[in-house]
């Protein structure tokens, strides 16, 4: 799709732990280009972070994007990304940090990949109008996202769903 450079354009990151899937889009939600490349989780964090930054300033083809959306296993903090052991270091990469530092001029929110998706079906899909409800999402992990009261539950720190990490003993991190 040509589309004239003065188009602003919204830039989507989904981090997994075997791809990484980027969009840029119009303002009204209209999809302009996708890709996907490869996590190589076996690199490490900050290559994978590296290798998906190339590809976004590919897709966006010199443009500053007014805002970035990212989801992305594990629960995004300040200093790192919690629960996400399948990307080594992942959970030292202060995620939000290195995205506001490549695209300074952009909004920024960052979410879990999980609780993302239920987001949108809770607004727009198989969710809407389920009160509660449940979103079971299968990849390389498992998690799920409970929905009550028309919103997604994140929970005191934000592991609501995480069920790969119920604890198995009061002990157990």
């Amino acid at each position: 799709m040509n589309v004239p450079p003065s188009t602003p354009v919204v830039l989507a990151l989904d981090f997994g732990g075997t791809k990484t899937a980027l969009t840029i889009a119009d303002q009204h939600g209209t999809r302009l280009h996708d890709l996907t490349v490869e996590t190589a989780a076996e690199h490490g964090a900050r290559a994978g972070l590296k290798r998906a930054m190339g590809a976004a300033r590919s897709l966006l083809d010199g443009r500053e994007p007014v805002a970035v959306g990212v989801s992305t296993i594990g629960i995004p903090g300040a200093d790192g990304v919690a629960l996400a052991p399948n990307i080594p270091g992942w959970d030292e990469l202060a995620l939000g940090h290195e995205l506001a530092l490549e695209f300074p001029e952009s909004e920024l929110r960052l979410a879990t990949d999980v609780k993302a998706a239920a987001r949108y079906e809770c607004d727009a899909g198989a969710l809407k109008g389920c009160d509660p409800g449940l979103y079971v999402n299968l990849g390389t992990g498992l998690a799920v996202a409970i929905v009550a009261g028309g919103t997604v539950v994140a929970g005191r720190h934000g592991a609501s769903g995480e069920i790969g990490y119920n604890l198995r003993t009061v002990a157990d991190v």
